[in-house]
């Protein structure tokens, strides 16, 4: 469910994005993007790993993780890449940002998103390290 508010939260943070040309709301909105696409390689895993060992398979399907974890990191990084061109592209060719309240509201919101679920979480210690990590990068 998380997932669906996070994903939620990138479509509105990138119609921002494009109509104020901030690059600190487009790094919050790829990572918005990217913590809602990892949770499907991770659930495609979770339900492979259950499955039971075969002859072919004796193992069973635990390494599916593995594979998805490599996925996940993968998506991370193509967001920071994405994250880090656009902001040196920027600084090369500086471009004014507008509608400054809206991207304001837009990052508060996209810290909500993240922190809401915050709540239910079973890993408090890692979401609230997430949470205290999250803001101070979408502001540098």
């Amino acid at each position: 469910m998380s997932q669906v508010g996070l994903g939620i939260t990138a479509v509105a943070q990138a119609v921002i994005v494009v109509l104020s040309g901030s690059v600190a709301l487009l790094g919050d909105t790829l990572h918005n993007v990217a913590d809602a696409l990892t949770a499907v390689p991770l659930g495609v895993a979770f339900l492979l790993g259950r499955r039971a060992a075969t002859r072919a398979d004796t193992y069973g399907y635990g390494r599916a993780e593995d594979l998805a974890g490599i996925i996940i990191v993968v998506v991370i990084a193509a967001s920071a890449v994405a994250a880090a061109w656009t902001a040196a592209t920027r600084l090369l060719h500086p471009a004014e940002v507008t509608h400054l309240p809206w991207v304001a509201a837009a990052g508060l919101v996209g810290f909500a998103a993240r922190a809401c679920p915050t709540r239910w979480s079973s890993s408090v210690r890692s979401s609230v390290s997430g949470l205290c990590n999250d803001p101070c990068g979408m502001t540098a």
